[in-house]
């Protein structure tokens, strides 16, 4: 976490922007189609899906800190794909994952003086609220929404960041 908080000071390619967001749509288009390219979700992932869902989600948390967002948009996408775990299952699951990564970097921007506290406590009341609503609807929408919900999210994102990109080339951002 130290690292990436450190090097996105550094960072302000337009190429990192483009090529994010190339990501980012890709795993949204894939969480949705999944099922027609994979014939089965796993019960018991294989030994080897943990290590890649391992080294993933160590490379996911470097890049969401470096970019300052949650990493539900990685984490998601891992426990669907590579350890085939059902859509609500994901998505409760990398709540948690996404509390001990927020603590993680929170606190490593927080040392470095990065944090302004005032507003992240107001923001945290919002938080609170959305996050409790948020978990008593979510078992009553059916998983292909909350598919297509979280694609729709993560594509809004990637375009968003492509956006950025094309602006920064365009020497306009």
């Amino acid at each position: 976490m130290l690292l990436s908080t450190l090097l996105v000071m550094k960072l302000e390619s337009p190429w990192f922007s483009v090529a994010f967001s190339i990501i980012l749509g890709t795993m949204a288009i894939y969480v949705v189609k999944r099922n027609e390219i994979l014939a089965t979700e796993r019960l018991e992932p294989p030994s080897s899906a943990i290590r890649w869902a391992l080294a993933a989600s160590i490379a996911s948390a470097f890049v969401a800190s470096l970019l300052g967002i949650g990493g539900g948009a990685f984490h998601v996408p891992i426990l669907i794909l590579i350890l085939g775990i059902p859509i609500h299952r994901a998505t409760a699951t990398s709540q948690f994952v996404l509390f001990l990564t927020s603590m993680a970097a929170a606190t490593s921007l927080m040392l470095q003086g990065r944090c302004d506290l005032f507003y992240a406590a107001w923001l945290g009341i919002g938080v609170l609220v959305g996050a409790q609503v948020g978990a008593r609807v979510a078992p009553l929408v059916k998983a292909r929404a909350l598919k297509v919900g979280f694609a729709i999210v993560v594509l809004g994102t990637s375009a968003a960041m492509m956006w950025d990109g094309i602006r920064k080339f365009l020497g306009k951002g």
